[in-house]
């Protein structure tokens, strides 16, 4: 009886071999469908660290008075050092790294700008919380913006041909993250500011009625 029943068990594992085989090559058909969703830019939750608006058009005073705001979407302090930003440049350039430790205050904001407040060249009246003037966000010069932490993991990427914002000869306009915009890579997630409140003095020294966005502070829908 009981050599019948070691029989049976090692038929039963002899059995049981391929089957452990497909499992292991479906868990690793699943993670490399995770990649490529990141890759992709599908996201199926709001990424921690969003980037929130983009002023690629420039303002009034300069087409390189541009600025990116990233905004932290948790309930958490998150440390954004060393992380970088490809893109914001020309497409063969190295990509823009963040100092270390620097923080993003839970659900507050991080405003890159190519010039400083203080600085002639920008019509921002609100402190950045860090400048770089080698950022270039003309429509011929960027690819999608991929935003990665200090791993190399990728935490958000935005659409490159920009589907929202305006440049024009009397209008400066960013363009913000709707509400509900997950996916940075689809058109639906942005709006242009065009309201009447991103005007204030609170973000632009003189031309109020020309530029429109609200830099380090929320998006400002109609």
């Amino acid at each position: 009886m009981k050599r019948i029943q070691i029989k049976y068990i090692l038929i039963l594992f002899i059995l049981s071999i391929p089957l452990i085989g497909f499992t292991k090559a479906y868990f690793t058909s699943e993670e490399t469908l995770g990649e490529s969703i990141i890759s992709s830019g599908t996201w199926n939750s709001m990424p921690s660290v969003i980037i929130n608006e983009v002023m690629w058009s420039g303002t009034s005073l300069s087409i390189d008075d541009q600025y990116i705001e990233l905004r932290n979407t948790t309930d958490n302090d998150i440390n954004i050092g060393k992380w970088k930003i490809y893109y914001l440049r020309d497409l063969n350039k190295p990509p823009i790294m963040i100092p270390a430790n620097r923080v993003i205050p839970k659900n507050g904001y991080f405003l890159i700008s190519n010039y400083s407040n203080e600085s002639n060249n920008s019509l921002l009246n609100i402190e950045s919380n860090m400048s770089n003037a080698s950022m270039n966000l003309l429509k011929e010069n960027n690819g999608n913006l991929r935003l990665e932490d200090s791993n190399g993991n990728v935490i958000d990427t935005v659409l490159g041909v920009w589907p929202a914002g305006i440049q024009s000869t009397t209008s400066f306009n960013s363009m913000q993250r709707t509400q509900d915009g997950i996916d940075g890579l689809d058109p639906n997630s942005w709006y242009t500011c065009s309201n009447a409140l991103c005007n204030s003095s609170n973000y632009w020294k003189t031309d109020y009625l020309s530029n429109y966005g609200s830099p380090n502070d929320m998006n400002i829908t109609d």
